[in-house]
């Protein structure tokens, strides 16, 4: 390598007008307000080194920091333009996998899809359009429509401007038939020239009815909004909103049973062949920023309250349209109302886990025995919050077999492993936190001990 270096030296041709060009120097501002301390040290040392004049400083400009200390706070005067662009965290633009909260195309399918065109090579896409996405993905379908219709629309485009040839679905393809897949065949197959939102309000009437047509187009786009709202980030892809309520909480201090970022134990069937992971929503070096950990959980546990809510709503919408609409068509739209109900009851869980890894990390580092005791009483109360939500899927999984199947996990909230996740949340509360608290009583007692010197 060194002699091939050596063979490239080649000659630069360099204009004789630098050999006069004068040295600009570097423009840095000084400090003009500010504490007294501060801003002599930046405007008698700290500018005239970023400036490259520190060899020409006199000693008596450094004499007051001779012990090696300089006054705190002087980096806010040093703005040196670093970098020419400064990256800022995106979590609108951040998802993994099989996602309908992006309709798409990504910033990388379109540098792909150019590459593609210039190059005139066929290009197909691997998209979800068949309803199912790790979103909630113990659901038959996502009842988005309008959310599926802008990455149907997207796929158009995509035909138009990349000549995209082929279309190749993901393996959690959704059930058929749903209002996402007769969507996808009047819009991919048929080719309807018809504005897509006419084809959805068609498919309001066809299953609803004329008179309430416009009310279901509400609903649908309010999910749809909701849906668009919440990215899943990859902890809860492979963690509860995969799996659905029936994901366990397990304790964390005391539990030998499993550690932070583990496989969890869970009552697999025999045609599994995934596993899913405990949630750890802990900060990550990931250059890629695809994974945003602690960094947004904060904010999910803000935001997902109103995203439940919105799905429960629209489900007591649909629930009081049901006297105007025929009775042929009740088991249908009984069943898309329990698919919302079953999304909020996965949400629910997705919330209560952040709480509960929230918590769960809190009590770990806490060595105060009261206030460790007063965060167990908290946890307490997102288990018995979590028992109810547990408690209320279980009617709709019954009523309906295609909740709770996950296509490469296969049953996983169906109403066994349901009533399988309210024995492990008595079996936390009775072992698991009794021990804890029994612990914690001893610290109390070994502290007072001390306290006393006895």
């Amino acid at each position: 390598a060194i002699d091939a270096g050596a063979q490239q030296i080649h000659e630069v041709q360099v204009p004789d007008s630098w050999k006069d060009a004068p040295d600009e120097g570097l423009d840095l501002a000084h400090a003009t307000e500010g504490r007294e301390d501060a801003v002599a040290f930046v405007n008698t040392v700290q500018a005239a080194v970023n400036a490259q004049e520190g060899n020409n400083l006199p000693v008596s400009a450094v004499l007051p920091y001779v012990d090696g200390t300089t006054p705190s706070g002087t980096s806010a005067y040093e703005k040196r333009g670093i970098a020419v662009n400064v990256p800022v965290w995106n979590t609108r633009e951040r998802a993994l996998d099989y996602t309908i909260s992006l309709p798409g195309p990504s910033r990388l399918f379109r540098e792909e899809g150019a590459a593609a065109r210039e190059r005139a090579l066929p290009l197909c896409a691997m998209s979800n359009t068949g309803g199912r996405t790790w979103d909630i993905g113990c659901v038959p379908f996502i009842p988005a429509p309008f959310q599926w219709m802008r990455r149907m629309e997207n796929l158009l485009e995509a035909q138009k401007e990349f000549g995209l040839s082929g279309l190749m679905e993901s393996h959690h393809y959704g059930l058929f038939p749903s209002l996402v897949s007769d969507l996808g065949k009047w819009m991919l197959l048929y080719g309807s020239e018809e504005p897509p939102r006419e084809i959805l309000r068609k498919l309001a009437v066809r299953d609803f009815s004329e008179a309430c047509a416009d009310r279901v187009l509400a609903v649908w786009k309010d999910w749809s909004d909701a849906v668009a709202s919440f990215i899943t980030p990859i902890e809860d892809q492979y963690g509860p909103c995969r799996v659905g309520p029936s994901y366990p909480f397990y304790f964390g201090p005391v539990s030998l049973r499993l550690n932070f970022g583990a496989t969890a134990r869970f009552p697999w069937t025999e045609k599994n062949f995934y596993e899913i992971a405990y949630p750890s929503y802990a900060p990550v070096n990931d250059p890629d920023g695809l994974d945003m950990g602690a960094r947004r959980t904060e904010a999910e546990i803000a935001h997902l309250p109103g995203v439940i809510e919105r799905w429960e709503g629209g489900a007591d919408a649909l629930e009081q349209l049901l006297p105007e609409v025929p009775d042929r068509k009740h088991p249908q739209i009984r069943r898309m109302i329990g698919v919302a109900r079953y999304i909020a009851r996965t949400l629910t869980t997705t919330l209560h886990i952040k709480l509960w890894w929230r918590e769960n990390t809190r009590l770990a580092l806490e060595t105060d025995p009261a206030r460790a005791d007063r965060i167990l009483d908290g946890i307490v109360e997102i288990v018995r919050r979590e028992q109810q939500n547990v408690r209320a899927a279980i009617p709709l999984a019954e009523a309906d077999s295609a909740l709770g199947y996950e296509p490469s996990m296969d049953y996983v909230s169906d109403p066994a492993h349901l009533e399988w996740k309210l024995r492990q949340l008595d079996s936390v509360l009775e072992q698991d936190i009794r021990k804890y608290r029994t612990a914690i009583q001893l610290a109390s007692k070994l502290k007072a001990a001390s306290s006393s010197g006895s």
